[in-house]
């Protein structure tokens, strides 16, 4: 019994033995399997990306594009209202002609003054010599101081006279005379006209001139004046009338209008 007893206990203890070495393997193991796991992966992942971003574009600007401007449009002016050309006619001009008359006779400061109108007709031959003659008269108011006191009380009419020739510009010129009569005489000057046409297109004629008569002595009353001078200034604006007649040129104007 005893015997029995004593291999129970031996066989036990044998078996526990045996289950102890079993456990150590098996933990030996996962120690050994734990060992065999450990990260030995020495990657420090140190970035050793060294790109500074050195971009050293300047982004110049090379466009060499001048945008030259191919518009040709000259903005060409068609506007067609030009000028009337200037036209001068042969033929008879006929209109009103005028001068003005300023004086101090008797030394005062305080000037008479007076104008003469009537009417003037222009012959304008351009094959002629002289080319352009006129005559005219005029009159001055019967009461005006001028009258009384140069002119010994005569209003007129008073006549003038001019010769001149074409100037090959549109215009002409030459002299003319407006005689006055005793005491005063002729009142002489330079004139200069220009022709053009009117609003239905009629040739005109019209001009203007001035002069002055210097230390003029004239009696008034019982007395002589001192000497004074007399300045003047006048015009004249005629239109085509007639044209010459056929037996000086052979040829019809064709009624001082231009088509």
């Amino acid at each position: 019994m005893f015997g029995r007893f004593s291999f129970v206990v031996a066989l036990f203890a044998l078996t526990a033995c045996g289950d102890d070495k079993t456990d150590d393997a098996a933990v030996d193991g996962d120690v050994a399997e734990v060992e065999s796991d450990t990260d030995t992966d020495t990657d420090t992942d140190t970035d050793t990306d060294t790109d500074t971003d050195t971009d050293t574009d300047t982004d110049t600007d090379t466009d060499t594009d001048t945008d030259t401007d191919t518009d040709t449009d000259t903005d060409t002016d068609t506007d067609t209202d030009t000028d009337v050309p200037i036209v001068v006619l042969n033929g008879i001009y006929d209109g009103e002609f005028h001068i003005s008359i300023e004086a101090d006779p008797l030394g005062t400061g305080i000037p008479i003054e007076e104008t003469c109108t009537g009417t003037v007709r222009f012959t304008i031959d351009d094959e002629a010599d002289p080319q352009v003659i006129a005559d005219a008269e005029c009159f001055l108011p019967a009461d005006s101081a001028v009258v009384t006191a140069l002119l010994e009380g005569f209003a007129g009419p008073f006549a003038g006279s001019t010769e001149g020739a074409l100037t090959g510009d549109g215009g002409a010129g030459g002299e003319v005379s407006v005689d006055l009569g005793e005491p005063v005489g002729e009142l002489a000057a330079s004139w200069s006209g220009t022709f053009g046409l009117d609003s239905s297109e009629t040739a005109t004629f019209t001009g203007e001139y001035e002069g002055i008569v210097e230390g003029l002595v004239i009696e008034f009353g019982d007395a002589e004046l001192p000497p004074f001078d007399i300045e003047y200034e006048g015009g004249f604006e005629t239109v085509w009338t007639a044209a010459l007649p056929t037996s000086d040129t052979g040829l019809d104007s064709g009624g001082g209008t231009v088509d």
